[in-house]
């Protein structure tokens, strides 16, 4: 996926209602928190139908075809809500895994900003377990 421009606090970041990167804990999501992760997950899951449309103005190295190689089409996205951990400045991060068209899973850390009232992925950190 799109990787690039500033790196946030995704793999320490918290999960909304759970655990998050870092293995801590905090409290159930707020209104507000939960329809950002409804928000982000819409954004997320059209990945695969146009990625360089969801590249934030600050990842602009990337080009299309390098966004479309990150994520070829037939590439499917799932998105954790319950992992979404809003960083208290209108971003955040969530983990999402994105499966192949060979059927190959990918698990990432996607570190999201708002830009003109749309979700953009602004870096994407690979967890490894």
């Amino acid at each position: 996926p799109p990787s690039g421009g500033g790196g946030g606090q995704a793999a320490g970041g918290q999960a909304a209602g759970g655990r998050g990167a870092g293995g801590t804990t905090r409290s159930p999501p707020t209104p507000k928190e939960e329809q950002q992760a409804r928000e982000v997950k819409a954004a997320l899951v059209r990945l695969p139908d146009d990625p360089a449309a969801l590249l934030s103005a600050d990842t602009a190295d990337q080009t299309a075809a390098s966004a479309r190689a990150a994520v070829p089409e037939g590439t499917t996205v799932t998105v954790d809500e319950r992992t979404w951990a809003p960083d208290g400045l209108g971003g955040g991060a969530v983990r999402v895994t994105l499966r192949s068209p060979s059927g190959q899973q990918t698990p990432y850390v996607a570190v999201m900003v708002q830009e003109d009232g749309k979700w953009k992925v602004l870096s994407t950190v690979p967890v490894t377990q």
